[in-house]
């Protein structure tokens, strides 16, 4: 066993000092004004396929992105040069990831799609038991509406096949409800239902994850969507995510409690124009109480080299603060190699561990993947995954087939 034995108390340091919500206050309205004052800059844009299927900007720096959206195009020269470069729309456009254009009214421009993230997985627990499930883990329809004011747009997201766990079934099937409006090219505010970006992985779309199913650390810790206020800022050498939520998941238990999530990166080998890579080195501190008071924090480190990549994240938590909140403590950690070894053509590795601290039980997973691209946002994916933990005699094999899939890029080809 690995990393066992106590971890230093941060409970003390972060949640007992008095003076933590007043500080936790005075950053955010800090945040909140960063906009009105804020300096555009250049944005970085690659320009060939090849580049985007291997370093994702929406992924490595927008950080909170759900599927391809009309905001995106506040941070993509490319976007807004076939837009200016469109006379006229017509109805397949709506389903395009350019949308439809309006000649007038108050609605600029609209959109629709779907989503879908999932497939067939099958676990065995020894080799004498071998079960077939099916993975079906997001399964969205997207209506996005950006309006004239060319900078206000209202996001519209519901997962058909989210999982439930309550009586308000309708509402908690919403994955992304929020008004989003930008300042300019570099800061923008949401409002509403949005994702909570707990550590980097937790904050980034289903769409943009590597392989077929997130870490340990996404799934116990992260990966969740909450109401509250977020201001996004993103700069040549470096991004932010800061905002404050509702301690409620999913609206179940609105109002309950309150959530404090920032997440922070620099991107220093920018100036270099990619000669060295693209590096992004990042930390992120989320402190809520709902049902339980709880915190996590912790750092990533991402690089991208051509066709290479690479990523580490470190999550301690002090109190749980995933889908369902609990007590006690835990650590973990994973670390990503892909390369691509054609254009289309993605292998990776991950090595994923995971540790209850209250219990000191210990996961470890080993995860292989293959990855074929039709578009950035289109692909087949292959994992399979060898699991150990303490309370299970035997390890586990299982084995995901399954594909990202979004009609706006499918209508795109047409």
């Amino acid at each position: 066993m690995i990393f066992s034995g106590k971890v230093f108390g941060l409970k003390m340091l972060l949640t007992k000092c008095k003076y933590f919500k007043i500080l936790i206050s005075a950053i955010f309205a800090v945040c909140l004004a960063m906009p009105v004052f804020a300096i555009n800059e250049t944005d970085i844009t690659d320009d060939d396929l090849e580049s985007n299927l291997i370093f994702n900007e929406d992924e490595i720096i927008e950080l909170q992105t759900d599927k391809p959206r009309i905001t995106d195009k506040i941070f993509n020269k490319k976007d807004k040069e076939k837009e200016t470069d469109k006379t006229k729309s017509s109805v397949l456009d709506l389903f395009k990831s350019s949308g439809y254009t309006f000649e007038s009214g108050i609605i600029k421009n609209q959109k629709i799609h779907y989503f879908f993230h999932g497939g067939i997985d099958w676990t065995a627990q020894t080799h004498e038991d071998l079960s077939t499930t099916t993975a079906m883990s997001t399964n969205e329809l997207h209506l996005e509406t950006l309006f004239a004011d060319n900078k206000t747009s209202l996001m519209i997201s519901y997962n058909f096949t989210k999982d439930l766990d309550s009586a308000n079934k309708f509402f908690q099937k919403f994955s992304g409800l929020y008004v989003s409006h930008k300042f300019n090219d570099n800061q923008l505010v949401e409002i509403g239902e949005t994702r909570v970006p707990i550590g980097y992985e937790g904050g980034i779309s289903t769409s943009n994850i590597k392989l077929f199913s997130r870490s340990q650390l996404s799934r116990n810790l992260g990966n969740y969507y909450s109401t509250g206020i977020k201001n996004i800022g993103k700069y040549k050498y470096g991004n932010y995510n800061i905002g404050i939520y509702d301690g409620s998941r999913s609206f179940r238990n609105n109002f309950k409690g309150y959530e404090f999530s920032a997440l922070a990166a620099i991107t220093p080998l920018e100036k270099f124009d990619g000669k060295y890579g693209h590096l992004q080195i990042g930390g992120s501190i989320d402190n809520g109480n709902s049902d339980n008071s709880y915190t996590v924090m912790g750092g990533h480190i991402l690089y991208n080299y051509k066709k290479f990549y690479t990523d580490f994240e470190y999550l301690y938590a002090d109190g749980l603060s995933g889908n369902h909140y609990g007590r006690g403590r835990a650590h973990g950690f994973y670390t990503t190699v892909g390369y691509f070894i054609k254009p289309k053509i993605e292998v990776l590795a991950r090595y994923d561990f995971y540790q209850n601290l209250s219990n000191e039980n210990v996961s470890q997973e080993y995860s292989a993947g293959l990855n074929y691209y039709f578009t950035p946002k289109i692909k087949l994916m292959f994992q399979y995954i060898y699991a150990m933990k303490d309370t299970s005699s035997n390890p586990s094999h299982k084995i995901y087939l399954g594909a990202n899939f979004s009609t706006d890029y499918l209508f795109d080809l047409l």
